[in-house]
């Protein structure tokens, strides 16, 4: 009988993986690019000649505030560079109008008085993306393309060309849209690689509009953008700053202050006393509830079950040591059709539920403290 061939370990693996790839784009450092679509960037001291195509918004929170399922020229965003070990460029998360860790940080820095470059270093850049068609480019296709641009090196021109001449600003329009004819300085700052900046737009007649039918084509420049959450994005910034931190003097977040503390707490051994706790006027963690004697008569102190002492071993506070049950305070009366009357609700010492919270030694052992101090937040 002839021996039955081994299942390679490569069966259905390789065929699952290039279908789930061709299904796919790429990345293209924080933008997703869907597949079959390019990056078109200008060439420095260069011209193009560009169709811009609109795209069917899909964020509920567009920086331009245009609605969900009308269509738009352009996303804008903003980036944070160099974040991470990998200094990658990043999405700032106030680019869909949540908070960034990132701003965070740099805040603080700011507000610790650090030196203006520092903080400079970490300000995100406002940057545009858009939907292009090359034209007259011998060396791309004739398809949509995406842009990613800084404001400052193209959009801010356009802005100032718009205002100039209105009836230019249906060049996205794809029936009676323009071509961007656009001409690119060569720019470097400290010895950098050269990039581009537009230094004129000029409006030209497009040759054909275009059939709606080419809206199937043009990516979603919402879901194009890679967005991180606030964790993943903390987690990456941190990175970087967890080494960095690592030498005396360097600045370090809240986190990792609060790290320090506690590891200097550990290490600490030295054989000097410790001081007398002072007593918290803030939320106190209620401690173990001592073990219920089902007959204690009524005259039994209920917060020491006739012990005299509290769950530490101490003198008990309420009966003060003595195990009988205290003389209840007198009820003051509640705000006729308050929340706290309604609700019935009363203290176990005989103060006020829900505002007399903090103000006696008994509400250190009470058992509705959680309770009644969530009353009085509510007041």
């Amino acid at each position: 009988m002839a021996k039955k061939p081994k299942v390679s370990k490569f069966s259905g693996k390789v065929r699952d993986n290039a279908q789930k790839t061709k299904q796919t784009g790429a990345s293209y450092g924080y933008l997703n690019l869907p597949k079959g679509i390019s990056m078109f960037a200008p060439e420095p001291g260069g011209k193009c000649h560009l169709d811009f195509m609109p795209y069917i918004v899909s964020s509920p929170k567009h920086p331009d505030g245009i609605e969900v399922g009308e269509i738009w020229y352009k996303r804008p965003f903003k980036a944070h560079r160099n974040i991470g070990v990998e200094k990658d460029s990043v999405i700032c998360l106030t680019s869909i109008g949540k908070k960034c860790p990132v701003c965070e940080y740099r805040a603080q820095m700011i507000k610790d008085g650090r030196d203006k470059t520092e903080t400079d270093a970490l300000k995100p850049s406002a940057r545009n993306l858009y939907v292009v068609i090359p034209k007259k480019n011998k060396k791309l296709e004739e398809k949509p393309h995406l842009f990613d641009i800084s404001q400052a090196m193209f959009q801010n021109l356009l802005a100032e060309e718009l205002e100039e001449n209105e009836s230019n600003e249906v060049f996205p329009d794809l029936e009676q849209g323009y071509t961007l004819k656009i001409r690119w300085d060569s720019k470097t700052i400290g010895g950098s690689k050269p990039f581009a900046e537009a230094s004129r737009i000029d409006f030209e007649d497009r040759d054909d509009p275009y059939s709606e039918d080419i809206m199937e084509d043009i990516p979603d420049l919402d879901a194009v953008l890679n967005i991180m959450t606030y964790q993943a994005l903390e987690k990456k910034f941190l990175e970087m700053e967890d080494e960095e931190a690592e030498s005396e003097g360097e600045y370090k977040t809240p986190k990792q202050e609060k790290r320090k503390g506690k590891a200097t707490e550990s290490d600490d051994d030295d054989d000097t006393p410790e001081p007398e706790p002072i007593k918290e006027t803030t939320k106190k963690k209620k401690s173990a509830p001592e073990p219920v004697d089902d007959d204690a008569d009524d005259e039994t102190c209920i917060a020491c079950q006739g012990s005299g002492k509290n769950s530490k071993g101490g003198e008990c506070k309420i009966c003060g040591g003595s195990g009988e049950k205290p003389q209840p305070v007198q009820q003051k009366p509640l705000k006729t059709g308050s929340k706290l009357e309604k609700s019935g609700k009363k203290c176990s010492f005989g103060h006020v539920f829900g505002t007399d919270c903090e103000k006696f030694d008994s509400c250190d052992d009470c058992d509705d403290w959680d309770t009644c101090i969530e009353a009085k937040d509510k007041v």
